[in-house]
Order: C-alpha cells, then structure tokens, then sequence
C-alpha cells in the first residue's frame, strides 16, 4: 500500500495513512533499511488486532520502468499503465524513495 497507489484499491486505511506519513519522516532523516519494521496491538471493532508494516524502498532496477519520472517509463509500458490504470499517481520515484510498505492486519483471538 502506498500513499500513491496504481491500484485504487490500495489505498491505506487510517492507522496505513499515519504510518506512512511517519515512515516518511523517518526515512527523510535516515533511511529505512531491509531490517526496519514496525508493528502494533490496536483495537479496531472492539476486537485486538495486530498491525504490521514492512517499508518499501525503491530499487534501481527493474523498478522505475513503472514507477519512475516519465523520461525512465517506456512509451509501451506507460501507454499499458493509462489503459489499465488512469487515476494512476504511482509514478515519479528514484532508487531510494520511500514507495510505500507492505501492511499486514491480523485479529487477535480474545482471551
């Protein structure tokens, strides 16, 4: 999920939307490595629930040929992205931005 995501469905959620804003915070002071995760027991519904973000750095390759300025999208490619996508805003991004993160919610059985 993404902040700017291809995919409408993929929009995050509340708790999604505050993580991100701070993961990118965070990643403008020091970047995020593969290691950085972060999780947290939240009540939604009135049921625990485990909360679980994974960030997303951008790659070099192969990447930006989707997710790059315009000048790195093949025509191809970005013709291919209008048709199926075209409220598209997963576009702009260089080797080492913050493109979003993996977000994972599991309900805690009550105890």
């Amino acid at each position: 999920m993404s902040l700017k995501p291809r995919n409408a469905a993929d929009k995050p959620d509340a708790w999604e939307r505050r993580q991100l804003r701070s993961l990118a915070r965070e990643h403008a002071t020091k970047p995020l490595d593969s290691t950085y995760e972060r999780y947290e027991v939240v009540s939604e519904g009135g049921r625990a629930t485990l909360r679980y973000l994974k960030p997303i750095v951008m790659p070099a390759e192969p990447c930006l040929k989707c997710h790059g300025s315009a000048a790195d999208i093949p025509a191809d490619v970005a013709a291919e992205l209008k048709r199926r996508y075209p409220k598209d805003v997963a576009t702009g991004y260089r080797a080492g931005d913050l493109r979003g993160a993996v977000s994972v919610s599991i309900p805690l059985a009550a105890h």
